[in-house]
């Protein structure tokens, strides 16, 4: 019998990431999946299906981090929508874990992972600590007390959580983590 699923190769991750790479940088230019896979060299149909197989589900997800020997590093949660706009369920998440730098460089990314490089940037950050179905008055104070009367607009690029493993995981009752929305100074 033919198996059907789709085997991520090398060459495919480095395409996907280079496509990350891209929307990272490009979070206000056309993102169609057209784009998309002319950007990775790959047909749309074929792409589509590479990266819904890539798409992290938090039990693959933490299984990789353990198979690489990552647990105890932080993990973080980008969100990639604003829930304002698309609702609370359509909105899209990257899970990542920060790698450790050898010798000052990065230190890479097997496959099927996919690395994500987060640029130098101005961040507007929060503690949160207490229940997990809580979390979105940690975002509210920052979103409603504290933007409008910083000297910091809203800039382009994923809202994230960071979690310390030192301090719990997440997915429990009470959380404990770093909210971070990107900022900029405020022209004028």
């Amino acid at each position: 019998m033919h198996d059907a699923r789709v085997v991520l190769q090398g060459h495919h991750v480095r395409r996907l990431e280079g496509v990350v790479d891209f929307v990272d940088a490009h979070l206000d230019a056309e993102l169609s999946l057209e784009r998309m896979a002319t950007l990775a060299a790959i047909s749309p149909f074929h792409f589509h299906r590479l990266f819904h197989q890539w798409a992290p589900l938090w039990d693959r997800f933490m299984s990789a981090v353990r198979a690489l020997g990552l647990v105890g590093r932080p993990l973080m949660f980008m969100g990639l929508d604003d829930p304002g706009i698309v609702g609370p369920a359509r909105c899209r998440t990257d899970a990542c874990v920060q790698l450790p730098a050898v010798a000052g460089t990065f230190a890479g990314c097997p496959p099927p992972l996919l690395h994500k490089r987060i640029p130098a940037r101005w961040v507007a950050t929060l503690d949160y600590d207490g229940p997990a179905e809580d979390i979105a008055e940690g975002w509210r104070v920052m979103l409603d007390q504290w933007l409008p009367q910083a000297a910091f607009s809203l800039a382009i690029g994923p809202f994230f959580e960071r979690y310390d493993p030192a301090q719990g995981a997440p997915g429990g009752r009470n959380v404990r983590c770093r909210l971070g929305m990107p900022v900029e100074p405020r022209s004028g």
